[in-house]
């Protein structure tokens, strides 16, 4: 079932793949080599359940990280993110993703400064049913607290933890 415009779709998607390649350049520059993937649109209803697991961002060691670009204003400083919670993911969507990302990227569309979320603390994540004011729909999203956030360079070190075994 379609829940948005292909135009709100895709013009979202396409504000995404920039700061999915902000994402993989700033990793790069941290010694991780990581890449962007390519924005492709399903051409058919029949090939969206092919991009159910789709990557915006993979690590030449096999995993992947997620980037969640929002107009918020932040900083470098998780305790500048301006809510108690943030939205990592919808729920359907995370329970979806056969490689789960090593961590969820957040990057404010105003300051272009990144916070992160490890992967692997989605057991400690919560989830609330909230209305989506860009896709119009309600749905389930997985939520987590502003204290468990990270700076960009500790989620890079933890990166390179995870990645490097």
């Amino acid at each position: 079932m379609k829940r948005a415009s292909d135009e709100i779709f895709r013009r979202e998607a396409t504000i995404g793949q920039k700061y999915a390649e902000l994402v993989a350049a700033r990793l790069r520059c941290h010694g991780i080599n990581a890449e962007a993937t390519e924005l492709t649109f399903a051409a058919s209803e029949e090939e969206i359940a092919d991009y159910e697991d789709e990557q915006d961002v993979v690590l030449d060691s096999g995993h992947c990280v997620e980037v969640k670009s929002r107009n918020l204003d932040f900083d470098a400083d998780p305790k500048s993110f301006p809510y108690t919670n943030a939205f990592v993911d919808t729920v359907g969507g995370w329970k979806k993703k056969v490689n789960k990302p090593v961590a969820v990227i957040f990057v404010s569309r105003t300051t272009d400064q990144m916070l992160a979320v490890m992967g692997h603390t989605d057991d400690k994540w919560g989830s609330v049913k909230k209305f989506d004011r860009i896709r119009k729909h309600y749905d389930n999203f997985h939520t987590v607290q502003r204290r468990s956030l990270l700076s960009f360079d500790d989620a890079v070190k933890q990166i390179k933890e995870i990645t490097s075994g």
